[in-house]
């Protein structure tokens, strides 16, 4: 069965990965809001099945490598899928998510759930690291998501960390970035600025989403939903319950959103 534009992949059974390292499906390199090299364009369905057993450590060679269980998505979709025991640690990636590394040209990620309610699910990066996904630019969405991992930014300069995606940026006048009925349940930190209970940097249009997830964060735009909105974008009908920490006697604190600038 095909798609419009390439395969069409349905998973019928739970799969366990015994890889002691996994190599991201499309792994391609993040290059300003595109990227190079390898993408996965089609449709995964994960038809409500699990995989269990995701564990990427040390990964990139290139600091924008985009890793997860997918890498570069470009114009294709996830959907369907759970994610369980991952353990996701790049020591030096700025490109990191459980389910998604990058986000390009439309593409969905929907249905997805990482992690477990009482599971040890982690991701590790330096920034742009997400539950769901790390990075996602000029246009797409991300629907209906949920994440409970830990998530831990190691950076002391920059931020871009989030509960479901790192990072969504990017805008063009003719294009839009949604998210939207996703929910946050894992606890967020990073050493320094940009943290967001759904996500950490946004131009994206956020609709309908809620944290729980305890956040902490060491700067400018520490926020229950996002951290930083900027350029473009609405952020509708959320939710944040959980306590923000902001170690830092910095400006940029909220409930909902830590710093709302630009227009």
């Amino acid at each position: 069965e095909m798609c419009i534009r390439d395969r069409y992949i349905r998973l019928d059974a739970n799969l366990t990965l015994d890889e002691e390292n996994w190599e991201p499906i499309g792994n391609g390199t993040r290059s300003g809001s595109s990227f190079k090299g390898n993408s996965f364009r089609g449709v995964f369905d994960g038809n409500g099945m699990k995989i269990s057993g995701l564990k990427i450590t040390d990964a990139a060679t290139n600091a924008d490598d985009a890793i997860g269980l997918f890498g570069v998505l470009n114009g294709g979709t996830v959907q369907d899928l759970t994610l369980t025991d991952v353990q996701i640690d790049v020591t030096n990636g700025e490109c990191v998510g459980g389910a998604i590394g990058l986000m390009v040209n439309g593409s969905t990620a929907s249905g997805i759930t990482v992690g477990t309610e009482n599971g040890n699910d982690t991701i590790t990066a330096v920034r742009g690291l997400g539950g769901i996904v790390g990075r996602m630019t000029i246009s797409g969405g991300i629907i209906d998501c949920v994440n409970y991992a830990t998530i831990k930014g190691t950076s002391e300069k920059s931020g871009n960390v989030g509960g479901i995606v790192g990072a969504a940026y990017y805008t063009d006048k003719n294009s839009w970035m949604i998210i939207s009925g996703c929910k946050n349940h894992g606890s967020l930190s990073n050493k320094c600025m940009g943290v967001g209970g759904i996500v950490g940097l946004s131009a994206a249009n956020v609709e309908n989403c809620e944290n729980t997830g305890a956040i902490n964060g060491n700067g400018t735009s520490i926020g229950g939903i996002v951290g930083e909105q900027q350029n473009a974008g609405h952020v509708i009908g959320c939710t944040n319950t959980a306590k923000i920490t902001n170690t830092s006697t910095d400006f940029g604190t909220g409930g909902i959103i830590g710093w709302l600038r630009y227009n």
